[in-house]
């Protein structure tokens, strides 16, 4: 199980053609990690059997109390937009944004957007 990187893409006035990571590099024993500044959001989008859920890490604590991690499941043939962030819940001490896959990740397409 390793961390793969996900690098954020801007979104820019004139628009972006955005690059996908696919199924190819997606795997439920991975960790996904993506720079996060709080203006980024996860396209996920679904075009394979079966659902997929997408767990975001949360190591922010409350009063000492860790916060629940953030759990979206994607149906077969849909998608979704995850996100913003807010820094100060969702990043690691090195400013990233961590998350995992379950389930299958058949057909399965991630960008990290930066609005």
């Amino acid at each position: 199980m390793g961390d793969i990187v996900i690098a954020p893409q801007k979104i820019v006035r004139t628009g972006l053609a955005a690059t996908y990571t696919t199924d190819a590099t997606l795997t439920t024993t991975d960790t996904f990690t993506v720079r996060n500044t709080g203006r980024m959001v996860l396209h996920v989008d679904k075009t394979g059997a079966g659902n997929v859920s997408v767990v975001i890490q949360t190591p922010a604590t409350v009063g000492g109390l860790a916060i629940d991690e953030v759990t979206v499941t994607v149906l077969t043939a849909e998608f979704a937009f995850i996100g913003p962030f807010p820094p100060s819940v969702f990043n690691n001490g090195a400013g990233d944004l961590k998350f995992t896959l379950t389930t299958t990740v058949t057909g399965l397409l991630i960008a990290a957007l930066e609005i």
